[in-house]
């Protein structure tokens, strides 16, 4: 057994299981972002209507890959991906090449080369298109790099795909409501029809009363605010989140002195100081009559993102998206 067949058997079960369940790579029309995309093998051979395998165009492997047929090009991974007849001739050498490609993202990322993660991930997602899970780790790439427009463009694509996950749907809201400016009609329908989706599914009541109060902020829809608080007083009163949510929503509605409760609400249950000076900035614009709802949505969204990141860390739970 050669040395890198060796190193296969050595993978993580999770990383063999990920490779072994993708299927036949196609080609889907617009969901990538441009790129140069998969490279079209032909020979002589080929192009007459022979029998002959053609050659692999792209780089050889270098020694330290599973894959002893794609090589990877580091400068640009995506100008050389094998192409869908190569794929199915050689699905074993494609799963090597997938899983080397998440080695380069994976060793970038522990390198903080967070450019470089985007670019590997960009040829996992372009590679195997049909699966969510290239779509997935390329939003959490583009998360990295701040890129929160590409980001949510990802997570959209991996949602509509087999294998989404929960992560997935928080991701492509809070990247969402994380965008400059105001959303349009459209993508505030886009937003709740995914919080929708999320409906049935186990233990995620929680889960998504927390992501329809962020678009209801982001959206500046004080009705929707107020349903969606009311969910997380009966799920989730101690909640940091929770006590924000109604806080942002008290200031909208100039309850001052409902909102200096909360402000003091959240001290208790351990919002960071650094959120609770914002809050109280926030406070001060509302009294001065400025426009509160920029700096809610600012702070506020910051804290409640990273805050159901986190729980749902603790909590996340995969299934297919039907």
């Amino acid at each position: 057994m050669s040395n890198r067949k060796a190193r296969w058997k050595q993978m993580s079960l999770s990383a063999a299981c990920l490779l072994a369940a993708l299927p036949a790579a196609v080609q889907a029309g617009g969901a990538a972002a441009p790129s140069p995309g998969k490279q079209p093998l032909t020979s002589p051979a080929s192009a007459a209507g022979g029998s002959q395998e053609a050659p692999w165009v792209g780089p050889k492997p270098a020694e330290w890959q599973l894959s002893e047929r794609f090589g990877i090009y580091d400068q640009n991974p995506e100008a050389y991906l094998p192409d869908d007849k190569e794929e199915n001739a050689h699905p074993m050498e494609f799963g090597y090449f997938l899983q080397d490609l998440i080695t380069r993202a994976e060793a970038a990322r522990k390198n903080k080369d967070y450019p470089a993660v985007v670019k590997y991930y960009r040829a996992v997602a372009k590679a195997a298109p049909n699966r969510a899970t290239g779509w997935s780790k390329l939003c959490e790439a583009y998360e990295l790099v701040g890129d929160n427009e590409r980001g949510a463009r990802a997570c959209r694509y991996a949602m509509d795909r087999e294998g989404a996950s929960l992560q997935d749907y928080v991701r492509f809201v809070n990247l969402s409501v994380a965008k400059e400016g105001d959303l349009a009609p459209a993508e505030i329908k886009d937003l709740n029809a995914a919080i929708d989706h999320l409906h049935g599914e186990p233990h995620v009541e929680v889960v998504i009363s927390l992501l329809s109060c962020q678009v209801a902020v982001k959206a500046k829809d004080v009705a929707a605010m107020e349903a969606c608080t009311a969910e997380l007083d009966k799920l989730a009163p101690n909640d940091p989140k929770t006590v924000i949510f109604k806080w942002s929503l008290a200031i909208e509605k100039g309850q001052r002195a409902e909102a200096a409760k909360l402000l003091d609400r959240a001290k208790e249950l351990g919002v960071v100081p650094e959120s609770l000076e914002r809050m109280r900035g926030v406070a001060v614009a509302s009294r001065l009559h400025m426009p509160p709802f920029w700096a809610v949505a600012g702070a506020v969204l910051l804290v409640s993102a990273l805050g159901l990141a986190l729980w749902t860390v603790r909590r996340k739970r995969s299934f297919a998206h039907h």
